[in-house]
């Protein structure tokens, strides 16, 4: 998992359109390079998306089949889409 229990940095809410758009790769259930940062660097691994979020104390997780658990705003790219700046906070 990328996601430490001790990681207290504020969260940044995600684009809403980027959200849509990883619900849409897991209903397809298809094999993803997910890039997202883990300790200062950016990892690149291929996956399954199964669950697109879930908030846990304000934090947002996408889940993989392989078992990662990325914070929404650790994300880099999802299949060659970049994250981008935009963000679903109201």
């Amino acid at each position: 998992m990328s996601e430490k229990q001790t990681d207290t940095r504020p969260y940044k809410p995600i684009s809403c359109d980027y959200v849509d758009y990883i619900e849409h790769l897991a209903t397809l259930r298809q094999s993803v390079d997910i890039e997202y940062k883990q300790e200062g660097e950016i990892v690149i691994q291929k996956d399954d998306i199964i669950k697109t979020w879930e908030n846990e104390g304000g934090v947002e997780y996408l889940y993989s089949r392989g078992g990662l658990k990325i914070r929404m705003d650790d994300i880099v790219a999802i299949g060659g889409k970049a994250l981008g700046d935009n963000s679903c906070a109201i």
